[in-house]
């Protein structure tokens, strides 16, 4: 497994809801049918949605990835550069502050845009339409607009800077509206964010997988489906061998024995990964401490490396660590180990 690899297992496991979400709007396809569904008529008929292009990046503050995501496409608007913003509140009460911290990202994305267009220089900076994504079950109660959030009289809100941000509460999303459109795969990930913390995590199961039995594609559905398994694994507190025979008995409903075999397979390789993550985590930190005892501290070189190994270079680390006489020379043991793309 590689360092992105290894990444992306450990965000799917400590951040469920983000990951979960970028995989599934980090999908041009999925993106589109949400954008043409659910975005407001008048928002809408401005947007080239033939042009979207995924920014492969982040801009929510690192402080506060534990409860925002986000993703970006760069869109058209009448011939010009704009961008469709989408930020994912996952955590299950509101953000009092979610119009400031949409101007705060999309400040960042401004600046990135001049840094990245020096010559010939924009006139103008692109528009930004903001949108939030919120699937928590207490009410939303932050202001739409931004001047809501400053303590000003009304005589100067003219003179204040304000945008006002569209809100889509999955709460309030009945089935029909869940339904719009014909990508099954959207109705599968908007019907799963909706109920991932509701109690009968049977009928959770159940729901989604009525839905992915309507996709006809292959490829899409055995990707959903794995989507669907690895979100309710990593999100859901269940025991795993209660939510095994939960999986179970639901594929078993489809009366296809080599999908059940495929899902029950897919479950359990994703159970080991968590359980594998978890031991190397451990053994990270416990060797961390220990090299912090040995010398003194640990150099932010050191620990990166050590964070990039995987359980077997972890193992020959810890028998090594008292041949160390210092830092550089555990660095340059791990070094000589050839492990730079472990």
């Amino acid at each position: 497994m590689n360092t992105e690899e290894k990444k992306e297992l450990e965000d799917a496991i400590e951040n469920p809801h983000d990951t979960a979400f970028k995989r599934a709007f980090g999908k041009k396809r999925l993106a589109r049918s949400f954008f043409k569904h659910h975005l407001p008529q008048e928002i809408l008929k401005h947007i080239d949605l033939k042009h979207l292009r995924l920014v492969n990046r982040s801009y929510v503050d690192e402080k506060l990835k534990q409860r925002h995501a986000d993703v970006v496409y760069e869109t058209r608007v009448k011939g010009r550069t704009a961008f469709l913003y989408l930020l994912f509140e996952h955590q299950s009460s509101p953000d009092k502050w979610m119009a400031f911290r949409l101007l705060c990202y999309m400040v960042n994305i401004w600046k990135e845009f001049l840094e990245q267009n020096p010559k010939p220089k924009p006139k103008r900076l692109p528009v930004i339409i903001p949108l939030v994504l919120y699937h928590g079950k207490k009410n939303w109660s932050p202001v739409l607009e931004f001047t809501g959030l400053m303590d000003s009289p009304d005589e100067l809100k003219e003179i204040l800077p304000n945008f006002k941000y569209t809100l889509f509460n999955l709460e309030s999303f009945d089935d029909e509206r869940i339904q719009l459109g014909n990508y099954m795969a959207l109705h599968v990930v908007l019907n799963l964010f909706k109920h991932i913390y509701d109690d009968d995590f049977g009928d959770i199961l159940s729901q989604a997988i009525t839905l992915l039995r309507k996709i006809d594609d292959k490829t899409i559905y055995f990707d959903f489906m794995e989507w669907v398994l690895r979100y309710t694994i990593n999100a859901r507190d269940e025991n795993f061998e209660e939510l095994k025979q939960v999986i179970d008995r639901e594929m078993e409903r489809l009366g296809d024995e080599r999908i059940r075999r495929s899902a029950m397979t897919m479950a359990q390789k994703i159970r080991q990964e968590g359980v594998e993550e978890g031991s190397i985590n451990k053994a990270l930190s416990m060797l961390l401490k220990q090299t912090e005892t040995r010398f003194g501290h640990v150099s932010s070189i050191l620990e990166k490396k050590l964070k990039q190994s995987n359980m077997d270079i972890l193992d020959k680390f810890s028998v090594s660590i008292f041949d160390f006489k210092d830092i550089e020379d555990a660095e340059k043991w791990w070094d000589d180990q050839n492990f730079g793309s472990a």
